[in-house]
């Protein structure tokens, strides 16, 4: 009595790792059972869970903007607005601060001359200038032939499709507004959040996704936490499945975080963003950026996601106060 019992490593699944084994073909550094989550974000399994999801918060009164998937968790964005949400019980809402400073510093390229990207395209024609004294540029070569490749000819800014943008002085006057929140004793701001009503959402919603039958099926609490947020009032990020889908094929910044320490901030057109990662296309290359060591992505300052029916503008640029070094 007492004694622990031996167990046989053989009799455990998780133990029975292979390093051989790939979920994803065609990219070898990831090893191990994604367990599904590495289908795309159309899945049917994925689109029943979010219709789950929104009718259930909107049988309380809820309203969710987006669902946004990832490989251990699933955000799910309620509008702010909960005051039409029936709530199981009362109570004083929470303040939840949120810090000024970004805790993750930001990689600067050694090489970086201060420059302003933007300043690198001639503003009548749109063409890139090259530098006469600049260096030639580094030859590349066709992954599947071998032989070098042709230079890239001069890049064109080209008119930004889709998307609205804020001029110069809404910028400004969104960037200097006094904090509408209070700050405390402390000097830190905070908003009320009304966790009462958060409760009858996130009951609601988890009441739907763990019905036994729905559960067998869809496996989602089984394999994911379920986290509710709230949009983000910066119109330069981009973190909803929306927001992202609205980007593709538009420049997005991407902040890197990871364990070593040599954050950075990558810049390329967006190609795909999925629940492991986030594809851009960085002068004609392929990156794929795992969304663990990705800190936040962001569209250049002067541009944001559209307004319903928006019409296609294209307006000043801003240098986003140092925003673009290290880019190139």
């Amino acid at each position: 009595e007492g004694e622990l019992k031996l167990i046989n490593p053989d009799d455990i699944p998780g133990m029975h790792y292979d390093e051989n084994v790939h979920p994803i073909p065609h990219q070898p550094w990831r090893r191990g059972d994604t367990d599904g989550c590495e289908d795309p974000i159309e899945a049917p399994w994925r689109q029943e869970a979010e219709m789950l999801i929104k009718n259930a918060a909107m049988a309380v009164g809820g309203n969710v903007v987006d669902v946004t998937w990832y490989m251990s968790n699933v955000m799910i964005s309620v509008d702010p607005d909960l005051s039409n949400v029936e709530q199981y019980s009362t109570g004083p809402p929470i303040q939840v601060e949120y810090p000024d400073d970004n805790p993750y510093p930001l990689w600067e390229d050694p090489e970086d001359d201060g420059t302003n990207y933007f300043d690198k395209f001639n503003p009548e024609t749109g063409v890139e200038i090259i530098d006469p004294d600049a260096p030639p540029p580094q030859e590349i070569y066709d992954p599947n032939t071998g032989r070098p490749q042709k230079p890239p000819p001069p890049k064109v800014w080209d008119e930004v499709s889709a998307f609205q943008d804020y001029d110069d002085e809404e910028i400004i006057r969104m960037e200097t507004a006094p904090r509408q929140e209070k700050p405390d004793g402390d000097k830190n701001f905070a908003h009320s959040v009304d966790t009462h009503a958060l409760s009858t959402i996130a009951r609601a919603i988890l009441e739907s996704l763990e019905d036994p039958d729905v559960e067998d099926r869809l496996r989602v609490c089984e394999r994911h936490e379920v986290i509710l947020t709230s949009p983000s009032l910066d119109p330069t990020i981009i973190e909803s499945q929306t927001q992202f889908d609205d980007a593709r094929g538009l420049d997005v910044l991407v902040y890197t975080q990871d364990p070593w320490n040599s954050n950075r901030v990558l810049r390329g057109k967006l190609v795909e963003r999925n629940a492991l990662d986030v594809i851009i296309n960085m002068e004609g290359r392929m990156v794929t950026v795992p969304q663990n060591m990705i800190h936040e992505v962001k569209r250049p300052k002067g541009y944001t996601k559209p307004p319903p029916g928006g019409k296609a503008k294209r307006g000043p640029i801003t240098d986003g106060e140092g925003e673009a070094k290290g880019l190139y």
